[in-house]
């Protein structure tokens, strides 16, 4: 299967270490656990990050890569096997620690999951201590830039968030 990432490009010596989901988690895995996560197309990968980031952290200098891994080295997961609000926003406990125990287990490298941004897709989540590390083969990289248009609208989204922050510290329950 062919997957891909898009890391910047400071971090981009080591895409498939897992650090950055450690430091702050994710969907997938609590603050501690290393992971990796990947999609299946490069449309997807973008807007998984857009999802994630603030308007300021797209006019860095990104990279986007695509390797392969073997199909057999992965576990698909149906949503139908995955805990119950695993795609609510924040990603509750029950995703975090769903994917801790598959991490430790390290019964595969990858784990297919839907996205929960995009209906129908995969993301495909690494786990950088597995054995089967070494069979990932990394098949190309390039800059990514992102358009100008999306960074416009992550601005815009990043303001209401923060205003919303805002105003919420200033009210009383």
């Amino acid at each position: 299967m062919h997957i891909w990432r898009i890391i910047s490009k400071r971090r981009s010596a080591t895409p498939f270490d897992g650090i950055g989901a450690s430091r702050v988690g994710g969907r997938w895995n609590n603050i501690g656990v290393h992971a990796v996560y990947t999609s299946e197309h490069l449309p997807t990968a973008v807007l998984e990050l857009l999802a994630h980031a603030d308007a300021s952290d797209l006019v860095g200098e990104y990279v986007q890569i695509e390797a392969e891994i073997p199909d057999k080295a992965i576990e698909h997961v149906a949503a139908t096997h995955l805990p119950d609000g695993w795609q609510s926003l924040p990603a509750p406990l029950t995703s975090q620690t769903f994917g801790d125990a598959w991490l430790a287990r390290r019964s595969h490298l990858a784990m297919a999951v839907p996205s929960a941004i995009v209906p129908g897709y995969l993301n495909i989540i690494l786990n950088p201590l597995h054995p089967d590390m070494t069979t990932l083969r990394e098949l190309q990289r390039a800059p990514f830039v992102f358009d100008d248009r999306l960074i416009k609208t992550a601005a815009a989204e990043t303001q209401e968030r923060k205003s919303k922050r805002k105003s919420s510290k200033g009210t009383k329950p």
